[in-house]
This record gives C-alpha cells, structure tokens and sequence, in this order.
C-alpha cells in the first residue's frame, strides 16, 4: 500500500470534518467557473482552505496564461484583502 503524500493527507483532513461541498464537487465547480478542462491540487496546501490550479489545454499543451486558481475556504478564515492586493 502507497502511503499518502503529506498534501494529500492535509486535503483529506478538511473534507473529512465536512460532509458538504465533497473534493468531486469542488473540483467540478472549479472547473465550471474557470472554464477549464483540467483541475490539479496547488504544490503546498493550506490547512484552511482548498486550492486548486484549473487549466485550459489544447491538445496536450498546457498554457500557464490560461491557467486560474481558485481557493475553498472556510467562512471563518477568509483571506485579508488588503494582502491580496499586495500579491
């Protein structure tokens, strides 16, 4: 048996204290707002949130322009405004 990436196990520990939205239907949505066709996890995930990199490819090109990042949060740990803008 393969042991789970620390990542993995961090995604697995914020939907498991939910039942609703599930990691599928966040996935689907994330790929319906972005228009993409592609859903993959961000490298380092927060303990927080849910984030995701959606890409749109044509063909099995992979265009970093087209690509968005969405992010799941808890209500209670929204991003600070004022930082967003800075990044």
């Amino acid at each position: 048996m393969t042991e789970k990436s620390w990542a993995e196990q961090a995604i697995d520990r914020f939907f498991k204290v939910r039942k609703s939205p599930t990691r599928r239907q966040c996935d689907q949505l994330a790929l319906s707002i972005a228009e993409a066709s592609d859903v993959r996890l961000v490298d380092v995930p927060g303990s927080l949130s849910y984030t995701v990199i959606c890409t749109r490819t044509q063909g099995q090109e992979e265009d970093p322009q087209e690509s968005i990042i969405l992010s799941f949060r808890e209500s209670t740990s929204r991003l600070d405004e004022d930082m967003v803008r800075l990044a």
